[in-house]
């Protein structure tokens, strides 16, 4: 219910609380966060960007989220939405995966900015991205409320944009799992704290 009692919590018990979840990392940050709150800010979560940027787990795009709808500050939020719309609507054509690439879109967003309910502008914008200028598939574009303005939409680019680098392929691993029962007891053991699934429980393999 606290930043305080998040910091103290033991992390089996926070797993378990998180458990369903998934991403179960977010949850060992969330609890280093807190640690972080309690020792270097008196427990009072901070609000500017370069001071919950130093908070684990959370990045550039967290912290705009936070600070322009909790906060209400003049302050962007880019996600893989917004990425999307904006590349779309001023027909981006390099690789939005590229830092250079999203530094560019980050500060065409803060330019956007209104003077007020920026948190509510951010939202709409990745509610856009998200339900209008979707991902995969055909955009929507004729529903678009930005459709007249949109250079991709005039070029004919809106199938094209977003380009990204493909992902890596995924590594697959064959193994052997041992299910080691004794009376109504089973063998588990504890994942390492660092990698796939860390910290979490597993039958020895």
């Amino acid at each position: 219910p606290t930043i305080s009692d998040l910091a103290k919590v033991d992390e089996d018990s926070l797993l378990k609380l998180w458990e369903g979840l998934g991403y179960y990392n977010r949850a060992i940050n969330l609890k280093k966060a807190a640690i972080k709150i309690e020792i270097e800010f008196d427990g009072i979560m901070p609000e500017t960007e370069d001071e919950l940027e130093s908070l684990p787990g959370i990045g550039p795009y967290t912290s705009g989220a936070l600070l322009s709808i909790a906060y209400e500050q003049q302050v962007a939020a880019v996600d893989g939405n917004v990425l999307r719309v904006f590349s779309r609507f001023y027909q981006i054509e390099e690789d939005i995966k590229n830092p250079k690439t999203k530094a560019t879109i980050k500060a065409l967003v803060q330019d956007s900015l209104p003077q007020y309910r920026n948190g509510d502008y951010n939202q709409a914008i990745m509610e856009l991205g998200a339900t209008i200028c979707i991902p995969n598939g055909r955009p929507l574009c004729e529903i678009c409320l930005l459709q007249e303005e949109c250079l991709s939409y005039k070029n004919s680019m809106q199938m094209v944009l977003p380009f990204q680098s493909k992902k890596a392929k995924r590594r697959m691993e064959t193994k052997t799992v041992y299910i080691l029962q004794y009376g109504d007891k089973y063998a588990i053991r504890k994942r390492p704290s660092q990698g796939l699934l860390a910290s979490m429980y597993e039958f020895p393999n």
